[in-house]
């Protein structure tokens, strides 16, 4: 098992709320992060981090981001492929 962080910003307040799961692997978090959304309207965006680093942010409109560098360069290097855009 892994452990997550989940750093839940609302509308109604600048702090965000940190909810912290063990899970098997990064799909199942995602899904933990889009429930988490889902339990709310209020809730507007989920960071997720594994200790320190941040994983990926994903948003209300189902918009999600990788952070770090490398993953990035990954997704950047597949739309290339497929002839997309950023």
């Amino acid at each position: 098992m892994r452990t997550f962080s989940f750093f839940i910003h609302t509308a109604s307040s600048t702090v965000p709320a940190l909810h912290i799961e063990s899970l098997t692997d990064e799909e199942t978090a995602r899904a933990f992060a889009r429930s988490a959304l889902a339990e709310s309207s209020s809730r507007l965006m989920v960071e997720v981090r594994e200790e320190e680093r941040l994983l990926f942010t994903l948003d209300r409109n189902g918009a999600s981001w990788a952070s770090s560098p490398e993953r990035r360069a990954s997704r950047d290097h597949e739309q290339s492929l497929s002839g997309r855009s950023l």
